[in-house]
């Protein structure tokens, strides 16, 4: 079993904190229909962007298996594929899809990832919670490149091929701007953050495209994202789905839980036919 890698503070740690969280999140959370086959969330934690991050998993159809796609990966790394049989989540665990998992093996370059990372692994309790603890999942990072397109296609060839509802969960955080992060083009104040949410909106119109190159070079070349793989990977098995509706369920800043010179946008989109 992969067990909790993060520390406390990156998202809770029993199954009722879980709860009552997503609780306080519905009085503010907007109705979207479950019709989504891939979504696009953001990373950050709970704290600063899990009420987002929730309603990307909301509007998910009602799969029979979950992948998410994380990153933290540059162009020219291998895939990062979570090997085990488990992966331990608030009140329990996810069986992962050995099937799936196999497959991929089988198509993609890929080798075992045993690090911590929050790409991934703060959006296991949000699928515990949104499909119950039997669902089968895998967790993946992908890195910034074709993989991720080619990725996205294969899963689309499996879930036809085996006529499972397979949802994919491309998690990603949108700029990163600030001292914090070494990257300034605008410098600071008002200027920087109107810079920065005009850089978020070319990765957001790319996803609404779902136009996976677009999503890489964004990420890549503009610093619009921090693991557009993962984007890329969720609009391009939307794509190879014939999916035809692509919505912006929700978009803000860290500023608006901690106003501070560095800052990351968040972004929460749904594909659906």
């Amino acid at each position: 079993m992969r067990k909790r890698l993060l520390p406390s503070g990156w998202y809770p740690s029993t199954a009722s904190e879980v709860q009552e969280t997503l609780d306080e999140w519905k009085q503010d959370s907007k109705s979207h229909p479950q019709t989504a086959c891939a979504a696009i969330a953001p990373h950050a934690g709970w704290y600063f962007s899990g009420k987002l991050a929730w309603q990307s998993w909301l509007s998910a159809f009602n799969a029979d298996c979950v992948v998410v796609a994380g990153g933290h990966l540059g162009a020219g790394n291998p895939i990062l594929l979570y090997d085990d049989t488990e992966y331990a989540v608030p009140g329990g665990a996810l069986p992962v899809c050995r099937d799936l998992v196999d497959a991929i093996r089988m198509h993609c370059t890929v080798r075992p990832d045993h690090s911590a990372d929050n790409t991934v692994e703060i959006q296991f309790p949000f699928c515990a919670f949104r499909f119950g603890y039997s669902i089968p999942v895998v967790g993946i990072r992908v890195p910034e490149d074709e993989q991720a397109i080619a990725l996205g296609k294969l899963l689309a060839d499996w879930s036809t091929m085996y006529a499972v509802q397979l949802f994919v969960l491309g998690s990603t955080d949108l700029t990163h701007y600030g001292p914090n992060y070494g990257f300034m083009p605008a410098g600071t104040g008002k200027q920087a953050e109107i810079w920065a949410a005009n850089n978020d909106k070319q990765f957001i119109d790319a996803c609404l495209a779902l136009d996976a190159q677009a999503i890489l070079h964004a990420g890549r070349d503009l610093q619009a994202a921090c693991s557009s793989g993962g984007a890329a990977c969720a609009a391009s098995y939307a794509k190879a789905l014939k999916a035809s509706h692509a919505e912006l369920l929700a978009y803000e800043t860290s500023l608006a839980k901690h106003y501070d010179s560095s800052f990351v946008g968040y972004a929460s989109i749904a594909f659906s036919s």
